[in-house]
């Protein structure tokens, strides 16, 4: 959700084999907190939530390999 990245700190909280977690705070903008985990060499998981410009935020996705472009 949050674009300009250049103004962000971050933070991650967890760097393992098949997860990564992230905090960071983007000046003026909000915050955020983003999981991906690595289900299968297909599929990954990504939750992130936070606040942008003062509104809040919660989405959940699924990246899946489907096969070559």
């Amino acid at each position: 959700r949050h674009r300009t990245l250049s103004n962000c700190d971050r933070l991650v909280v967890e760097d393992a084999a098949n997860r990564v977690t992230v905090q960071y705070t983007c000046r003026g903008q909000g915050y955020g907190h983003s999981e991906i985990r690595k289900e299968s060499p297909r599929l990954a998981q990504i939750h992130t939530q936070g606040v942008e410009r003062g509104q809040p935020f919660d989405i959940f996705a699924e990246a899946r390999f489907t096969g070559s472009c």
